[in-house]
């Protein structure tokens, strides 16, 4: 017999109520309001929305990243938690690997970032679902050709264990890529 607890059953609901809800809405909180409602249950999953995007502003070079809308699920409870702790996330480049057909040859990342409680802190919004984090990963210079990447975050709260996310594959559009579907 399954367990109401099993990580797949609360993947699936979560995903349930996140279709219910839909959209990227969040609603205007003050984040004094969600430190308070914070919960005391540990955080046993992470769920990630990735996204590819491009910040483009005056008089800066144009950088391509990835956007992440980071909910923490605690326990066998469904809604969301905040809860401080910090945040790492890895980039995986599978641009060449995919290309040759091979597994990955090198298991370190090909880009980190890591983030402390605060700057987690500050990246808190509230949507009709409940709490999440926002995050802005920059990677560089839009490039030539298509960048495919595996994308994978890990969360270490303040008091628990560890908690890692499924691995995600984002692929950053190349420059190139616009004039291939232009002549096509």
């Amino acid at each position: 017999m399954a367990s109401a607890t099993h990580p797949n059953r609360l993947s699936g609901l979560f995903a349930a109520m996140v279709l219910a809800v839909g959209g990227c809405r969040s609603t205007p909180v003050a984040v004094q309001s969600l430190q308070r409602d914070r919960s005391e249950r540990q955080v046993s999953q992470a769920v990630v929305l990735w996204s590819e995007a491009v910040l483009n502003q005056d008089g800066m070079p144009v950088a391509q990243g990835f956007t992440a809308k980071v909910y923490l699920l605690g326990g066998s409870d469904p809604r969301p938690v905040a809860s401080p702790g910090k945040l790492t996330i890895y980039a995986y480049d599978d641009t060449l690997v995919k290309q040759a057909g091979l597994e990955r040859l090198d298991p370190r990342p090909s880009k980190t970032w890591e983030l402390s409680a605060a700057q987690l802190e500050r990246q808190l919004n509230k949507d009709a679902i409940g709490p999440y984090y926002t995050l802005w990963l920059p990677y560089g210079p839009v490039a030539k050709d298509d960048r495919r990447y595996t994308l994978r975050l890990s969360f270490t709260p303040e008091k628990g264990r560890r908690v890692l996310s499924e691995p995600a594959q984002v692929t950053l559009p190349g420059v190139g890529a616009e004039k291939k579907q232009a002549a096509s």
